[in-house]
C-alpha cells in the first residue's frame, strides 16, 4: 500500500471510529462508570482479599460488629433483612416489579428486570465455585451458611435488584423516591451478612460492585445498543 493510500485509509478509520464513539457516547459513558469501574474494583478486591493475609480490617469489622452492635432488636432487623435478601425473597420482589412493568406495558423493562436479577444470581454461583473462599468462623452465627463466601450472593443479588429498580424508574417522577430506597435496601441486606458473621466485608463489597455492573451492563445492551444499531443501518441505507 502506498503512503498516501495508507494515510487516507487511516484517516477514514479514525473518522469512522470517532463518529461511532460519538453515536455511542451515552452507553459508553454508562459502561465506563457503572460497569468497567465496578468490575475493576471487584478485581482488585478479589486479588487482595483472597491472598493468605487478605485485608486485616475484614476481621476487625466483624469483631467490632459482634462486640458493639448486637442486641435483640438489631438481631431481628438483620435476620429479617437477610431473609428478604435470599433467593426466594428477591424472586418475589422481582416478580412484583416485573408484573407492574408488564401491566404498564413497559415490555422492554419487564424483560430486563428478571434478566438483571436471575443473571446476577447465576454469575454469583459461578464466581463462588471459582474463588472458593471459606466463610468466616469467628462465632456461631444466628443464620449459619455452608456455601462458599466470595462474593456475597445476598449483596450481589440485592444490588442487581436495586440497580434495576433505579434503571426502570429513572425516566419517571418516582426515581427520587425509588433511588434512595433501593440503595438502602441493598445496603441493609449486604450489611446484615457482615453483622451475622457469615461474610467478610470484602465479600459484600465485591458483591455490590458485581451486582451493579451486571444490572447496568445488561440494561445498556438491551435498551441502548439495538436502537443505535437500527439508526446506523437506516443512515447507511
Amino acid at each position: 500500500m502506498r503512503p498516501r493510500s495508507a494515510i487516507r485509509t487511516s484517516t477514514a478509520f479514525v473518522k469512522w471510529a470517532a463518529r461511532t464513539a460519538w453515536q455511542f457516547r451515552i452507553p459508553l459513558l454508562l459502561l465506563a462508570v457503572f460497569v468497567y469501574a465496578p468490575l475493576a474494583g471487584f478485581g482488585e478486591i478479589a486479588d487482595d482479599a483472597l491472598e493468605e493475609d487478605g485485608y486485616p480490617w475484614d476481621v476487625a469489622i466483624l469483631e467490632f460488629a459482634q462486640d458493639n452492635l448486637h442486641g435483640p432488636r438489631v438481631d431481628a432487623v438483620m435476620l429479617a433483612a437477610t431473609e428478604v435478601g435470599r433467593w426466594v425473597g428477591l424472586a418475589v420482589l422481582t416478580l412484583v416489579a416485573t408484573t407492574v412493568l408488564a401491566l404498564r406495558r413497559d415490555i422492554r423493562h419487564a424483560i430486563y428486570m428478571p434478566i438483571a436479577v436471575v443473571g446476577a444470581a447465576a454469575i454469583n454461583i459461578a464466581a463462588k465455585s471459582v474463588y472458593r473462599r471459606d466463610r468466616p468462623s469467628l462465632w456461631e452465627s444466628l443464620s449459619p451458611e455452608s456455601t462458599y463466601s466470595f462474593p456475597s450472593g445476598h449483596a450481589m443479588d440485592s444490588a442487581a435488584f436495586a440497580a434495576a429498580l433505579v434503571v426502570v424508574s429513572w425516566q419517571s417522577r418516582w426515581r427520587w423516591s425509588v433511588t434512595p430506597l433501593a440503595a438502602a435496601f441493598a445496603l441493609l441486606v449486604g450489611s446484615s451478612r457482615v453483622y451475622l458473621g457469615v461474610h467478610y466485608p470484602t465479600d459484600v463489597l465485591a458483591g455490590w460492585l458485581a451486582g451493579v455492573a451486571w444490572a447496568v451492563g445488561t440494561w445498556v445492551v438491551i435498551t441502548h445498543v439495538p436502537p443505535l444499531l437500527a439508526r446506523r443501518r437506516a443512515q447507511a441505507e
